[in-house]
């Protein structure tokens, strides 16, 4: 069953690679609270971000989930068995608008 975790691993927009941790905090019935954290190849955070998301049980070990912070909704399968979380990034609001990326972490 879903449990508070810390998620670790890459993500790609922009046309570049970065860091990217993903903390999901707590669980009600059909919703999480997470924080979430972008960091360049310097070691710089960019992003620090945190919200609501929703989740969906799409087979015994496998949600679909779906998040948002201010600019970007992020959408992905979390695989309980495998502790991996991958995904799709849209940029929905600020200056790279439509953008695309993609990101893949593991639970720790």
């Amino acid at each position: 069953s879903l449990k508070p975790d810390t998620f670790k691993g890459k993500l790609k927009m922009f046309g570049k690679e970065y860091d990217y941790v993903l903390n999901i905090l707590s669980f009600t019935d059909d919703n999480f609270t997470f924080s979430h954290q972008i960091i360049n190849s310097e070691g710089k955070v960019c992003d620090d971000q945190s919200g609501k998301g929703e989740y969906q049980i799409e087979d015994d070990d496998i949600y679909s989930v779906k998040y948002m912070d201010s600019e970007s909704t992020f959408k992905g399968t979390l695989d309980l068995s495998a502790n991996t979380i991958i995904g799709t990034i849209s940029q929905t609001y600020g200056t790279h608008l439509g953008e695309q990326g993609e990101f893949n972490v593991e639970g720790s």
